[in-house]
């Protein structure tokens, strides 16, 4: 993760082929989030697909990994490896 400003909270595990990641960017930063998946369609933030996410914009695939640019909040992704 790649972060503008501020200290941020990480936390992620990996449990089988589920991935999941917490992260809090403080108000005034940006952060590019890079989130390993199989496709876009496996990635969730807080229970609902990740491009329809308040706060996030979808940058790019490269290969298994999704970016998205994410404006300051508290965020939980799932995805599936």
């Amino acid at each position: 993760m790649n972060l503008q400003g501020g200290a941020n909270i990480i936390k992620w595990q990996l449990s089988g082929a589920l991935f999941v990641m917490d992260v809090n960017i403080p108000a005034g930063s940006t952060a590019k989030i890079y989130i390993p998946a199989v496709s876009l369609q496996q990635v969730t933030e807080s229970g609902i697909m990740a491009v329809r996410a308040k706060g996030l914009k979808f940058i790019k695939q490269a290969d298994d990994t999704m970016l998205f640019e994410a404006k300051s909040g508290i965020y939980h992704f799932n995805s599936k490896l």
